[in-house]
């Protein structure tokens, strides 16, 4: 199981380095091109959008399993040993249903939205929003691996 996270975690931070590396090179090329040479691109803030939207919403997915987001390491710290693995378990759970809910509604307004395209890029719009079940399926991924993490450390 933790070979399957590590794999997880090393293909999104892979994915989303390359995505930022893309999102600075086309804006520092839109830059110089406009500045130096008059030359704008026009395709160039819609694909920095796009990057930036896929990249936030994996980054959200990778947070989970690095276990930085919203949880409360007071509570878990300030509550006695036998409370601590049910209230990871909570946590989880918790988690788990906001991503099925994301990846249900965010598969539904993308393939809504697919009929529209992006002027500059000539892209269905409902690819930009498909990167909403893209977030949720990597926090599924962890939230899956934390829980099963959990019922064998039980056993």
């Amino acid at each position: 199981m933790r070979r399957f996270e590590l794999a997880i975690s090393a293909t999104v931070q892979i994915i989303t380095s390359v995505m930022v590396a893309g999102i600075l090179a086309i804006t520092l090329g839109q830059v110089v091109l406009r500045y130096a040479f008059s030359i704008a691109l026009p395709w160039s803030a819609d694909a920095a959008q796009v990057l930036l939207v896929y990249t936030v919403m994996l980054v959200a997915g990778y947070g989970v399993g690095k276990g930085s987001h919203f949880s409360l390491p007071m509570l878990m710290n300030a509550s006695p040993e036998r409370w601590r693995q049910p209230l990871r378990l909570v946590h989880f759970i918790l988690i788990l249903m906001f991503a099925v809910t994301v990846l249900v509604f965010g598969v539904r307004l993308g393939i809504a939205q697919m009929g529209t395209r992006m002027p500059a890029l000539g892209i269905p719009v409902g690819m930009v929003y498909m990167a909403l079940p893209a977030g949720a399926l990597v926090m599924i991924s962890f939230c899956i691996t934390g829980l099963l993490s959990q019922s064998a450390s039980k056993a």
